[in-house]
């Protein structure tokens, strides 16, 4: 389990930090992005936030995509 957070931060969404530009979002194994300027409301911070959360969402590869695959007739090279 991570530190506390400062009070005055407690507010921010998970994974994002205030730095000298504004703010961004940073967790490991996922891309640093600025998410919002310096002068932003928390509202903007946390409608920013959810933006970038929705454009990362990913398709879960399940058992039935690995049946399609393995069934799937096979792609014929381009000579």
């Amino acid at each position: 389990m991570g530190r506390r957070r400062n009070p005055e931060n407690a507010w921010m969404p998970p994974h994002v930090a205030r730095y000298k530009n504004g703010y961004r979002f940073r967790k490991h194994g996922e891309p640093t992005k600025h998410i919002a300027g310096p002068g932003a409301s928390q509202a903007e911070v946390w409608v920013a936030y959810e933006k970038f959360l929705a454009g990362l969402v990913q398709k879960t590869f399940t058992f039935a995509d690995l049946v399609e695959l393995y069934f799937a007739p096979p792609s014929t090279p381009n000579i």
